[in-house]
């Protein structure tokens, strides 16, 4: 991407990293990161707004927006007529598995899919779920039968801790980052993974193990999607070349250079799962693990939390990282 846009405009892309968004948030609200353009999570997107520190787009250098992005992402329910964003991408999470290590297991064949880590017999020391607070108590709430996955109820939180006590007792459930290497190397069996671990997992197999034994599932209906946005900083040098990198990622192209090199979606024309597939970008295996436009639509998303929930969930998590 960076390539092609100094091809096409002289512009030079010179990217600032960061660990994680909790890691950068600070820093963008202080004014201490000097930045142009800013991959946003979905959940600071208010607290970005709110404290005036982007800008609103204007469309009208945007107009791959109109003519490529997904229909029902035009004005989206996170930032209505698209005042202050552009799309960026789109992942699951979900339940991956390595099928020669566990045959005939199919999460869709449970009552409740998410309960089969609890259900699941001769997988103690072969389980894990993700070391980030959000993913790991969101996938137990809706175990625990919460769709609700930003509630700060402390006592839907409680038993979501007691459930994973409970799976850590019972598996010795461990907690990591890295389930596309887990998964490939067959530590672990069975994982809460995002759909892209099962596209990068492949690449880490042995030899000799085909990369179909790896698989995904995640719900039709009430799927954890997550996503992140482009925003634009209120202090931005160069606003103008900022909006022709957001526009620039939303054309196809793009979309097509992105899912092949990190297994996640631009919700763009021509880059829904099933043209994915039927066009050779991704293989055919991978039809799981990328998420619809029906499963974004129907999806449940983190959102912000209030300073006094914050405190509720990093509580909880302090308390299943006491035993996991």
């Amino acid at each position: 991407s960076e390539m092609c846009i100094r091809d096409r405009y002289g512009i030079e892309v010179r990217p600032t990293f960061y660990g994680s968004p909790d890691e950068a948030l600070p820093k963008i609200l202080s004014g201490s990161m000097d930045f142009d353009v800013y991959e946003c999570s979905m959940e600071q997107l208010p607290i970005v707004v709110a404290n005036k520190v982007i800008q609103p787009v204007n469309s009208s250098y945007l107009p791959n927006y109109e003519a490529n992005v997904w229909d029902h992402l035009q004005s989206p329910w996170y930032d209505a007529d698209a005042s202050y964003t552009t799309p960026g991408y789109y992942w699951s999470t979900g339940i991956a598995w390595r099928e020669d290590l566990l045959p005939d297991f199919d999460p869709a064949s449970f009552e409740n899919p998410y309960d089969a880590f609890w259900q699941l017999d001769g997988i103690a020391g072969k389980v894990q779920f993700f070391d980030y607070m959000r993913d790991a108590l969101a996938m137990t709430l809706l175990r625990n039968g919460v769709s609700d996955i930003n509630t700060t109820d402390k006592a839907h939180l409680d038993a979501a801790v007691e459930a994973l006590r409970e799976l850590t007792e019972r598996t010795r459930l461990r907690l990591s980052t890295d389930p596309y290497q887990t998964l490939a190397q067959g530590t672990n069996w069975i994982e809460q993974a995002w759909g892209a671990d099962v596209y990068f997992a492949e690449f880490y197999l042995p030899k000799n193990i085909s990369p179909n034994v790896l698989k995904f599932w995640a719900p039709e209906d009430g799927a954890m999607v997550t996503s992140d946005s482009w925003v634009i900083s209120r202090n931005a040098k160069n606003p103008v070349a900022a909006h022709l990198w957001m526009n620039h990622l939303l054309e196809r192209s793009q979309g097509v250079e992105t899912v092949q090199y990190s297994g996640v979606i631009t919700p763009v024309q021509g880059m829904e799962m099933e043209n994915v597939i039927a066009d050779g970008i991704m293989d055919e295996r991978l039809l799981t693990a990328l998420p619809s436009p029906e499963q974004i639509a129907k999806g449940v998303f983190h959102g912000p939390l209030s300073k006094e929930g914050e405190t509720t969930w990093q509580n909880a998590w302090l308390a299943v990282k006491s035993y996991a």
